[in-house]
């Protein structure tokens, strides 16, 4: 079976507080996991939760990832040759969140990933996971960086 991480963050422009959640389906069944943090911006939040879902799976193995974020799809399809470049783009700027892009490509490494682009809209997997996003940033927002798992009761009601 293909491992599925449907995968949103979100950072509130004025505040920088961002969110991030996923939620990973394998052959086992489903797991989550929600964070936030302070002086953060959007694209970040949803690198920190993919490595974060990444780094919770048990083996490596085929998977599909869905994500919000058009310039975050195009940058992870564009993962190998960048990784070529040292993490920098065609002007030889360094690649946004470098860090993080590093960290996922020693995590995942040439597993075959296949990575979608998925609107945001409600009794979606996406609108799920948007939501613990955006409760991630306003926890963030109160308390400061965080990481915690979805509760089994709510992931019952994943509409995946």
């Amino acid at each position: 079976m293909t491992t599925q991480i449907w995968v949103h963050g979100l950072a509130h422009p004025a505040f920088r507080n961002g969110g991030w959640a996923y939620v990973v389906r394998t052959s086992s069944g489903l797991t989550g996991r929600a964070g936030g943090d302070r002086n953060t911006l959007a694209p970040r939040m949803a690198l920190s939760g993919l490595l974060d879902a990444a780094t919770s799976l048990p083996t490596m193995g085929a998977m599909t990832i869905v994500l919000t974020d058009p310039g975050l799809t195009r940058l992870a399809h564009e993962r190998h040759e960048l990784a070529d470049r040292g993490w920098t783009t065609q002007e030889g700027e360094p690649v946004p969140d470098r860090d993080l892009w590093i960290a996922l490509a020693a995590k995942i490494g040439l597993t075959p990933v296949s990575f979608e682009l998925a609107r945001l809209a409600p009794n979606t997997p996406m609108g799920f996971v948007a939501a613990w996003a955006e409760f991630a940033a306003d926890k963030a927002k109160a308390s400061g960086a965080f990481i915690s798992s979805l509760p089994k009761p709510n992931l019952a009601k994943f509409p995946g």
